[in-house]
């Protein structure tokens, strides 16, 4: 189990930093913690809720609720049609003309702006729903009791995943503590990247698993990065 407390505990003593209580080490084990936990949903999407997303005829802006950290896929609940991800310029490219050589029209496009603004085409023209499987935010682990396992602090599962988590920490304390030892935090980083593919792995071997996400860095496209809400827009 990895608790917040067994966090500080651990990197405090590989590290060698302060063991004072809220003292200003602990803080930033704590800001890295919180860190940790976003980067590993975002990078491994292994906590996914949905969203019945309810759309409104002649409506093609739609504002996200806060709660969403990343989008991972988005599907018309009448079929199960997945909606195709697309960059904001395409959705406005699509307004502006009725038809649209060599484009399927029945298929949703999506793409998003901003932080928050979901945009659609076709523009609706009665009511209907869509799932959309979002990465939710987790609420900021502040106590020692807090477990990175439970679903209000990120649902991140024991092994692979809750280890990134430890390792994360771990590298930004040793580029905090100039630790030799570990290259000023780079041997922990090399580590961070291949848990992050180990849990990835075993995600991918869960039976009626979703589309696998990207771990690493990402590489560049042209369509828009929708998997990855809200930066990149």
């Amino acid at each position: 189990m990895a608790t917040l407390a067994t966090i500080r505990n651990y990197v405090k003593a590989n590290i060698g930093l302060a063991q004072t209580a809220a003292g200003s080490e602990e803080v930033l084990v704590d800001e890295w913690a919180n860190d940790a936990v976003v980067d590993v949903l975002q990078r491994t999407q292994c906590h996914v809720n949905c969203l019945d997303l309810e759309l409104v005829a002649d409506m093609w802006k739609y504002d996200l609720p806060t709660e969403i950290l990343a989008i991972k896929e988005i599907y018309r609940d009448s079929d199960g049609e997945p909606c195709l991800p697309v960059t904001p310029e395409e959705i406005i490219d699509f307004r502006r003309s009725s038809v649209q050589s060599g484009q399927d029209a029945s298929r949703i496009r999506f793409a998003i702006l901003g932080h928050n603004m979901l945009t659609i085409w076709p523009t609706p023209t009665t009511a209907a729903v869509l799932d959309v499987w979002y990465v939710p935010l987790p609420t900021v682990l502040s106590s020692g009791t807090h477990d990175l396992a439970t679903a209000t602090y990120g649902k991140i599962p024991r092994g692979a995943h809750q280890r990134a988590v430890e390792l994360y920490v771990l590298a930004k304390a040793a580029e905090y503590a100039n630790d030799k030892p570990s290259k000023n935090g780079q041997d922990y980083w090399a580590q961070y990247e291949m848990e992050l593919k180990r849990a990835q792995a075993i995600q991918n071997r869960l039976p009626g698993r979703l589309a696998p996400a990207r771990v690493g860095s990402r590489p560049q496209r042209n369509e828009a990065a929708n998997d990855v809400y809200p930066r990149g827009y």
